[in-house]
């Protein structure tokens, strides 16, 4: 249950800082199948991510950059869905003319705080789900 109340009162993420996130971790896998393989680098490599893992020695402490970053793009995700779960469930209340439960999560009533605001509340719908499935299709 701590994790539901961290979630809920997290902000939510924007989608370029979850997309940046993505194509870092690309990067990260792709220097660690460099340093596995044995490979050379693109000629175009990022000078960033050499400059934090300059050779193979480093490799144990990228496959934990990586396991890192993978945490943080889940916990991005997770959030977001939140949010877009509890923007259904205040949509469904609104159009239907229901009460709203007494632990919905304040942050979101502070953004849409009656039923005047159906419209705003879609498009934010609309936009989430959109971010979210950029960001899938970006993994």
């Amino acid at each position: 249950m701590e994790t539901d109340t961290a979630l809920r009162i997290s902000p939510i993420p924007e989608s370029k800082m979850v997309l940046t996130e993505i194509r870092l971790l690309g990067r990260y896998f792709e220097l660690y199948w460099c340093f596995t393989q044995g490979d050379s680098l693109p000629f175009d490599f990022p000078q960033e991510q050499l400059n934090e893992f300059p050779d193979r020695s480093y490799k144990q402490l990228l496959m934990t950059a990586i396991a890192n970053k993978m945490n943080t793009i889940n916990t991005y995700l997770a959030i977001q869905n939140e949010y877009l779960k509890d923007y259904y469930v205040l949509y469904l209340h609104y159009a239907n003319g229901m009460d709203i439960p007494s632990d919905f999560p304040e942050s979101i009533l502070d953004q849409f705080p009656t039923r005047s605001y159906i419209h705003q509340l879609k498009g934010a719908i609309t936009n989430l789900q959109k971010d979210i499935n950029t960001e899938k299709a970006n993994m």
